[in-house]
């Protein structure tokens, strides 16, 4: 799904005209607000990395430094350690802004794989299967921009020709609520 077509189907559950391009910018934007909250509960998964010069301390700690990969990642969803005869998955990781920090590994650890997790970029780079709530989420939105908004409201009523809402926050909240559980159910399931 392209963000012209998430821009369509919102307008379309909001009852709001095709050919009515009076809230186009204003919904392409909550599309783009609504890709970005997919993150961190479903994310672009990053081809693998190998990074060498593993330094390891006297603590068996070793820090990476995520923003120097090849490709930069926000999260490590697995890491595994090299030792000069096999990958062992390490358990112990913890991330503190840029940095990832790993530990109980051994000196003869000289590289690691990380399987990275990014943000979507743009609507485009989102799954079919997540869709869904892109869609909600950019509802709520509307929703919420409305009930702050008599103006904006009473040309909405106008175009759409829908019943009035009595509690546009509501609506707002509910399909809020509505995006999050889907977006729980559909939740990436990682083996280990």
């Amino acid at each position: 799904m392209t963000a012209d077509n998430a821009r369509d189907a919102i307008k379309q559950r909001m009852s709001v005209p095709s050919g009515t391009t009076t809230f186009d910018t204003l919904i392409a934007g909550f599309v783009t607000s609504a890709v970005s909250r997919l993150f961190p509960r479903a994310a672009l998964e990053v081809a693998s990395q190998e990074k060498t010069g593993i330094s390891v301390d006297e603590f068996g700690e070793a820090e990476v430094d995520l923003s120097t990969l090849t490709t930069p990642i926000n999260r490590a969803r697995e890491v595994e350690a090299w030792d000069g005869y096999t990958w062992a998955k390490i358990t112990n990781t913890f991330h503190h802004g840029g940095q990832l920090r790993l530990r109980g590994l051994t000196t003869d650890m000289s590289k690691v794989r990380l399987y990275g997790l990014n943000p979507f970029p743009a609507m485009d780079n989102v799954p079919d299967w997540l869709t869904q709530s892109v869609v909600w989420y950019g509802m709520a939105e509307f929703y919420d921009y409305l009930a702050g908004n008599k103006r904006q409201y009473n040309i909405y009523m106008q175009v759409s020709g829908a019943r009035a809402v009595d509690n546009m926050a509501d609506q707002s909240a509910y399909y809020d609520s509505k995006a999050d559980r889907y977006l729980d159910e559909q939740n990436q399931a990682y083996g280990g």
